[in-house]
């Protein structure tokens, strides 16, 4: 009788601790937001309620490059492709190096840059490469590089 009680003892301890696991998951904050937040999702994009949701999801973005020349010194354009960064929303320049003169910056929450500069014969050519960060979606167009060409374009004429 002793080992019946034993054995009783453990199984309802293990009965105890998955029920508490169980309801850890499902009844805990983090639990419930997981689960929420894929109801959500999966109500949206099935649901039709927002095109963008679903080709976000659905849509892996090619990383994009676009070389932009500009007529200053490379370290002239290192410092106008320093400052485009902070222009542009969620724009943080992450690493940054001026022999040979680059960076790479994060932009719009969920874009990372990678910016060359190279000198060449009427100035320095600038090389912007793009990419989603992994585990983020953009929301619209992927169309950070060429915002960021067009403040560099506009370095090439004025002083940001």
């Amino acid at each position: 009788m002793q080992q019946e009680s034993q054995w009783e003892q453990e199984i309802h301890a293990q009965v105890e601790r998955s029920q508490r696991w169980a309801k850890g998951i499902f009844a805990g904050s983090l639990g419930a937001v997981l689960v929420s937040g894929v109801v959500a999702l999966l109500g949206f994009w099935l649901g039709g309620c927002s095109s963008d949701l679903g080709h976000a999801i659905l849509h892996n973005y090619p990383t994009q490059e676009q070389v932009v020349t500009v007529p200053k010194g490379p370290m002239e354009a290192y410092l106008c492709a320093y400052k485009s960064v902070g222009l542009m929303e969620g724009g943080i320049v992450t690493a940054h190096s001026t022999v040979p003169p680059s960076l790479t910056a994060e932009v719009s929450y969920a874009v990372r840059l990678n910016v060359i500069i190279e000198p060449v014969a009427k100035g320095s050519q600038v090389t912007i490469r793009g990419s989603v960060m992994p585990h983020k979606m953009v929301m619209g167009e992927f169309d950070e590089v060429q915002k960021y060409a067009a403040l560099l374009q506009k370095c090439r004429t004025e002083d940001l």
